[in-house]
């Protein structure tokens, strides 16, 4: 929940997202109000990593901590409760719970006070909401706790693929090339114990299988899942996901990063910068003399810019060369890499900033926004001049959950 002061009033809100991926900013006076209240207790369901209220939240089954799918699955391996840092199994269904309908109940009701709100909703936030319903889902699906499993996600973008075929498909032999393909059925592969098989989106020739049931792999074999070799013994997979196996291991090769390039914008056509990132660091500088008139964006993927919002959703580093005059509001978010500013150059713009398992340093200009720092595990510096100024500015919220948040307006 953010809280922002004025001379008359001070003001709360949340950010709220619901099923369908479409996004809410609650605002209210801090007051005995309704709404100011139903504030107060979504802010009690925020995700401790991104700090969204989701409409149907999940918790942690060993502290009952808010955490979302996605941020779920965003975390490093070995998985750790963000909370008290407790490593979890790695299986989504016995480490996260639904809240329950009694809380969805409420949820309902509360959001129903702010239907007047206009809802926004990008593509990272329906992506979150796909994930956080999947994960509801196979939650209230999967068998009660107390199953052994040795379960490790794959990745979302490593799930396996629904194509034709309904039947049951049998592998006994290492001589087989081609796509074996079923969207209901089982695959079990009994084969050498030195034989690997791959798991990839596109089709063609060689050891492409796709499945919507379980692929079942014998002994000593191992899987390729889009570059991401999978072994251990009898493992059962479904979906990109391993239910069950013993030793499981999953190696990722070397992260190499595709080229990258400047792509340049008007600033004047830019009134607003969304930018995600998976794990790269987002770096904010100063545009140099000769582009003034620029937005400037380095990266391997190009940006989109519709309704002059510049919007980028990534997996690398980033570089963002901003005018001295730019004054419009940035949503920057990086799961776990730094923002940082570099060069001297000050943040004069109002929005967020927020890294789940990085730093924030950065400088701004005191005078023009209104900066506030929050971490939940790490420390905190706002170390500003121009703390009450008499005329309005922007807000800019620096969030990060395990990290740093220092914020300076000089040196």
């Amino acid at each position: 929940m953010n809280i922002s002061g004025a001379s008359q009033a001070t003001w709360i809100e949340t950010e709220y997202l619901s099923s369908k991926g479409n996004r809410q900013t609650l605002k209210s006076v801090e007051d005995a109000s309704e709404k100011a209240a139903a504030i107060k207790f979504l802010s009690q369901l925020e995700c401790r990593v991104c700090f969204d209220v989701y409409e149907k939240p999940l918790s942690t089954r060993c502290c009952e901590m808010i955490l979302c799918a996605s941020c779920y699955f965003d975390l490093p391996d070995p998985k750790k409760c963000p909370n008290h840092r407790k490593e979890f199994t790695g299986s989504i269904q016995d480490d996260l719970q639904c809240t329950g309908r009694l809380i969805n109940n409420q949820i309902e009701s509360f959001a129903g006070l702010f239907k007047n709100v206009p809802s926004t909703g990008t593509s990272n936030d329906k992506y979150k909401s796909r994930v956080q319903n999947d994960a509801i889902q196979r939650i209230n699906s999967s068998p009660s706790q107390s199953t052994v499993r040795t379960s490790q996600h794959v990745g979302q973008n490593e799930m396996l693929g629904n194509t034709r075929g309904y039947g049951n498909v049998y592998s006994g032999a290492s001589s087989e090339f081609g796509n074996i393909i079923s969207s209901f059925g089982n695959r079990t592969i009994n084969s050498q114990a030195s034989d690997s098989y791959s798991v990839n989106y596109a089709s063609g020739t060689g050891r492409n299988f796709r499945s919507g049931g379980n692929i079942h792999i014998g002994v000593g074999d191992s899987i390729t899942v889009n570059g991401r070799q999978v072994q251990g013994t009898n493992l059962v997979i479904r979906n990109g996901e391993i239910l069950s196996g013993q030793n499981v291991s999953i190696t990722t090769p070397p992260w190499v990063s595709a080229p990258v390039r400047k792509h340049d914008f008007r600033a004047d056509n830019v009134h607003f910068i969304g930018i995600h990132t998976g794990r790269g660091d987002i770096l904010i500088e100063g545009q140099n003399a000769r582009n003034q008139h620029q937005v400037s964006v380095i990266s391997s993927k190009e940006p989109s810019l519709g309704n002059n919002n510049l919007n980028l959703d990534c997996c690398e580093n980033i570089q963002l060369r901003l005018p001295e005059s730019f004054v419009s509001r940035m949503k920057l978010h990086t799961n776990m890499g730094n923002i940082n500013t570099q060069s001297g150059y000050r943040v004069k713009s109002g929005g967020e900033l927020h890294t789940n398992m990085g730093n924030v340093n950065v400088k701004v200009d005191s005078l023009l926004v209104n900066a506030n720092g929050r971490t939940n595990m790490g420390n905190r510096s706002v170390n500003i001049q121009n703390q009450h100024v008499p005329w309005g500015r922007q807000d800019l919220y620096c969030k990060s959950n395990i990290g740093n948040v220092y914020i300076y307006d000089q040196g």
